[in-house]
């Protein structure tokens, strides 16, 4: 839900110290911490230090989806990941077809945008409950749409794919 609510390309979209990671756009506050995601709205003021009380008493562990872990931290756009757990949360400009994706094997998707060398890319994580399940699923790619076949790739469980760009090289 935080990812989903973030959008730094918005105007006056800032971040803020408060939980594992929070942000302020306009006059609304939103953090995550443990399982919670909190949303405060008012006063830019007032509304921090309300969510840093409300921080400080939630207990738990805040830990990220595990394939969000998988995200390379080099070039990031930052605040551009994402986690998807359903078909809704497959952004458009992805061009990807949510329905082959596996969200029926329970795959878990972690994204993020990447700039290197002024050239931007779009980096899609698939961590498939098995090798063999995310095998299934890069041998229907590659069916599919071969010529795409250097944007991918598999490694056991997890299948990575470039969006946005063509480039080889950047895939790499």
């Amino acid at each position: 839900l935080f990812t989903l609510d973030r959008d730094i390309g918005l105007p006056g979209f800032v971040t803020i110290p408060v939980g594992t990671e929070g942000f302020r756009q306009g006059n609304r506050a939103e953090f995550w911490q443990s399982n919670y995601v909190v949303r405060v709205e008012g006063a830019d003021a007032t509304t921090d230090e309300l969510a840093r009380v409300v921080s400080q008493n939630i207990f738990g562990r805040s830990r990220k989806p595990s394939v969000s872990a998988l995200l390379p931290p080099a070039n990031i756009v930052r605040g551009s990941e994402r986690y998807v757990v359903d078909p809704s949360g497959v952004s458009r400009e992805l061009k990807l077809d949510a329905e082959t994706l596996g969200f029926d094997d329970s795959v878990e998707i972690a994204t993020a945008d990447y700039d290197i060398d002024g050239k931007k890319a779009h980096l899609v994580l698939l961590m498939y409950p098995t090798q063999h399940v995310a095998k299934k699923y890069a041998d229907q790619w590659d069916t599919s749409a071969p010529d795409e076949a250097p944007l991918r790739k598999r490694v056991g469980a997890l299948v990575a794919i470039i969006r946005g760009s063509k480039d080889p090289g950047m895939a790499k």
